[in-house]
């Protein structure tokens, strides 16, 4: 093994592990911290639940969605796989629905026009009329 790269959240010791509450990992080369790589787009913003769209509820179950949850999940991965989406708990459904930010959407295009999104990010903006063949060898070199 030439190399091992740790990108941990937590670079540090943590109270009971032996070792000094908040000290640095030896091996830490660089510590980034959370608003820096939050502000470089490298993790996304924390999200701190407060309140539950949940009516039969009056504690906050996003804060211990795992006591509310534990019980009614698979123990086993080949149990997991057997599960279809709908028979998840339907607080772990809700607290998905509600802990992920919504997909983005498309700008709006001008009448007449189609927007293509590549990977990468490159959109590109064509003409409703325009050749299919012609646009398909256009797409293909910029893929």
């Amino acid at each position: 093994m030439r190399a091992v790269y740790d990108l941990s959240a937590t670079p540090f010791f943590l109270r009971g592990s032996g070792y000094q509450e908040g000290t640095l990992f030896p091996w830490v080369v660089s510590d980034f911290s959370l608003i820096d790589a939050i502000e470089s787009g490298i993790v996304k913003l924390p999200r701190v639940p407060v309140t539950d769209n949940l009516v039969q509820t009056d504690t906050v179950v996003y804060r211990d969605l795992w006591k509310h949850i534990g019980k009614s999940m698979p123990k086993s991965t080949a149990s997991a796989n057997k599960l279809s989406p709908f028979d998840l708990n339907p607080l772990l459904l809700t607290a998905l629905a509600e802990l992920t930010p919504p997909a983005p959407q498309p700008a709006p295009c001008p009448s007449g026009l189609i927007q293509i999104e590549l990977p990468g990010g490159v959109r590109v903006s064509v003409d409703a009329g325009v050749d299919a063949g012609a646009l398909a060898r256009v797409l293909s070199v910029l893929r």
